[in-house]
Order: structure tokens, then C-alpha cells, then sequence
């Protein structure tokens, strides 16, 4: 089995990725370490940003939050 196949798996399972280390790296109970690395699956799409909102509270000041919409791949259509 093939590191892409592992991905397939997981992407397929709509799992967020994998986690990986070398073989020869020690296993250390409780502890992280830098030879288990995150492997993520990223997803992107493009979107068309139809408006925004002023961030509150904690936020105040910043970018709240997004309106966005997408095109439907078949018709075009925006959603």
C-alpha cells in the first residue's frame, strides 16, 4: 500500500488526515514528539464573497464573518 492510497482512504472516510511517523522513531507515552508529523487533507473551492460582517465583542475591530457563495459546477448557477 502506498502513501497516496492511505490518503485516498482516509479522504474517502472523511477523516481531516494523517498522522505519520518514521519507523525507526520511538514511541514516547505522553510525551510529543517532532517525528509524528500531520499530514492534512486540504480541500479548497472558490467562492464569491457577497458581504461581511464587523467582528463583536472580543472581535470588535476585526472581521466577523463572511457572506459567500459558489458556482454550481453543472449549471454555473450561483448557490
Amino acid at each position: 500500500m502506498t502513501p497516496q492510497d492511505l490518503l485516498d482512504i482516509a479522504a474517502n472516510s472523511g477523516l481531516e488526515g494523517l498522522v505519520v511517523k518514521a519507523r525507526s522513531s520511538k514511541y514516547r507515552p505522553g510525551r510529543r514528539s517532532p517525528e509524528w508529523l500531520k499530514h492534512p487533507l486540504i480541500q479548497t473551492q472558490e467562492v464569491v464573497i457577497g458581504g461581511w460582517r464587523p467582528g463583536q465583542g472580543s472581535r470588535e475591530g476585526l472581521l466577523g464573518g463572511l457572506l459567500l457563495g459558489a458556482h454550481d459546477p453543472a449549471t454555473g448557477d450561483l448557490l
